[in-house]
């Protein structure tokens, strides 16, 4: 370092010491500073943002919170149909939620007509007894039975304030709101939170044989 240069550093430290900001106290504090930002950032967008296969909680349904939705059709009398459809959920364009295996099971003697069996996002519509009245269920009775009822253009699951669109079959759903959305045989929908959205939608889902 040239003596300039130091005479320089030396007067800055000097002018530093005389406000009462010890030089030694500068660099540690940007430090502090640093990281009390990067935990800000953590928490705030990290941990609450989830990563490609995350698993929302599955609150804890009784029997009587999902009333109107039906039973699982009894055997052997069985079933007016057994339809699957599929779900995908998107979070922007950067992740996925996973549809978590075992929906609509409570306990071992209850299963609903909307259920799942695995984390495929396959979803199996087994309805109804044939002395019932027959019905198509819908994307918000689906959720529903994932213990998330209030599901809309803001709402889903556990995120609040983002705008949620839903696809049918790769178009756009405009009818109607979005928890109006049939299941129908073999419909895929596509559900994306927030925004931009994935660039390349599902049209259809290349169902297992036999479902």
């Amino acid at each position: 370092m040239s003596n300039k240069k130091k005479r320089d550093v030396s007067i800055r430290r000097r002018k530093m010491q005389q406000s009462g900001i010890p030089w030694t106290y500068i660099i540690p504090t940007v430090i502090l500073i640093i990281i009390i930002g990067g935990l800000i950032y953590y928490n705030t967008v990290v941990i609450q943002t989830p990563k490609n296969g995350d698993l929302i909680t599955v609150p804890t349904n009784t029997p009587q919170s999902l009333g109107d939705v039906p039973g699982f059709c009894d055997q052997p009398s069985g079933c007016n149909y057994h339809w699957h459809a599929h779900l995908d959920i998107y979070l922007r364009n950067t992740s996925s939620i996973v549809v978590p295996a075992d929906l609509g099971h409570i306990g071992s003697t209850n299963l609903f007509a909307i259920h799942t069996h695995d984390a495929t996002g396959v979803i199996h519509l087994e309805c109804c007894n044939p002395t019932s009245v027959n019905k198509t269920f819908t994307l918000g009775e689906l959720f529903e039975v994932w213990g998330y009822p209030t599901f809309d253009s803001t709402h889903i699951l556990n995120y609040s304030g983002l705008p949620v669109v839903a696809y049918v079959n790769g178009t756009l759903w405009q009818k109607s709101s979005i928890s109006d959305i049939p299941l129908t045989n073999h419909v895929e929908i596509a559900i994306v939170i927030g925004s931009p959205a994935p660039t390349t939608i599902p049209k259809s889902y290349s169902f297992p044989a036999g479902l």
